[in-house]
């Protein structure tokens, strides 16, 4: 994927010039701010040089141009060359990054019963989501076209990665979309970059997603947890190397004229619907590939499915608030959070162990 400068440009002119009005001889903590696929991502970086900052910020800037360029689910790109190839019952060459994610997803779809699964791609188009204007107000499909949808049956496990380094699918349907896993990889990359210009004190924020690196000198960082129905439902103290990602139906969603309620921008891979139910999840881990696609996955399984997803998932530390503002939690998540408004209701606390750190080992069957 070839990146134009006039892009390379636009991308990095908010971040160069952010970076200027922080400039002092000693600044205590440097913000960035720049695009990453459509949305503002920040950086908080601690003691570091501005010669690091710089070069980092550049080369992160160029890398999310690359992978926003391999990744798009539908403006061009070389995941919209790959769906056309499959439709067409024919394979492509497909980047490293690509096939990087595709492996990540058959592990982690396996482990969720298909819960997870980004070759959905065909019904996210169908539902209006494959947009960046919000609400949608399009349409919706037809129950013959969801029907239809669910015959065919499309999941991640119908792709074969070849030796050659292109990928095929065995199903036609199979339509690729990586919203519920992207951020993760993307936030992942950014902190390797990082390191590698010797810095390991910063904050990466991806919308309402975390990453959080080291200290901010000697402190840790103080995030929000945001309410899905407005504002910071709680706050959290994160540690070096925790990742906290939250899915919602607060920022994405379709407004359903109909009923006067609104509809997430995630789909139920195995319904073909809008998820109901759950208004918004957290999860805090330490990768945070496995912390985004499980924020995703509780929003499709619901309070139902909260304790079976984070135990197959080793996840100790998540929360999920229902439409109904029930409050479901993990008990090392609740010693972790500030609640800065109370839910109408609280379900016990689920015990999976002390800590978010160490994950409780699969029980025995």
């Amino acid at each position: 994927m070839v990146i134009s400068r006039p892009l390379l440009r636009e991308m990095l002119a908010g971040s160069l010039f952010l970076l200027l009005l922080g400039c002092s001889p000693e600044p205590r903590v440097w913000h960035q701010e720049f695009l990453v696929f459509g949305s503002t991502t920040q950086l908080a970086i601690a003691g570091a040089s501005a010669d690091a900052v710089a070069v980092s910020s550049a080369e992160i800037v160029k890398r999310m141009a690359l992978r926003n360029g391999e990744w798009h689910a539908w403006k061009p790109s070389d995941l919209t060359r790959i769906n056309a190839a499959f439709a067409a019952g024919q394979s492509a060459l497909a980047p490293a990054s690509v096939r990087t994610l595709i492996q990540r997803s058959q592990a982690l779809s396996a482990k969720v019963n298909g819960a997870y699964d980004p070759a959905i791609g065909g019904i996210i188009a169908a539902w209006g989501f494959h947009s960046s204007d919000y609400p949608i107000r399009s349409t919706p499909p037809a129950a013959v076209e969801i029907a239809q949808w669910l015959r065919e049956k499309p999941t991640i496990a119908d792709i074969t990665i070849h030796a050659d380094g292109r990928v095929s699918s065995s199903n036609r349907a199979v339509q690729l979309d990586f919203g519920a896993i992207a951020e993760g990889a993307a936030a992942q990359e950014i902190q390797s970059i990082l390191i590698e210009h010797d810095i390991h004190n910063a904050l990466i924020t991806m919308g309402g997603d975390i990453v959080a690196m080291g200290s901010n000198h000697g402190d840790a960082w103080r995030v929000g947890i945001i309410d899905p129905r407005g504002g910071i439902f709680a706050g959290i103290l994160l540690n070096d190397g925790e990742a906290l990602f939250s899915s919602g139906d607060y920022n994405k969603y379709r407004a359903d004229i109909a009923h006067g309620t609104r509809l997430a921008h995630i789909i139920n891979p195995l319904t073909g619907h809008p998820t109901q139910g759950t208004a918004s999840t957290t999860v805090l881990h330490a990768d945070p590939i496995v912390a985004d696609v499980a924020a995703t996955t509780l929003m499709v399984v619901g309070h139902a499915g909260f304790e079976s997803t984070l135990r197959v998932l080793g996840i100790r530390c998540a929360m999920l608030l229902g439409d109904d503002d029930t409050l479901y939690i993990t008990s090392a998540m609740r010693a972790r959070i500030e609640l800065l408004r109370q839910p109408a209701q609280q379900a016990p606390a689920l015990d999976m162990g002390e800590n978010c750190d160490t994950p409780e080992p699969p029980r025995q069957h």
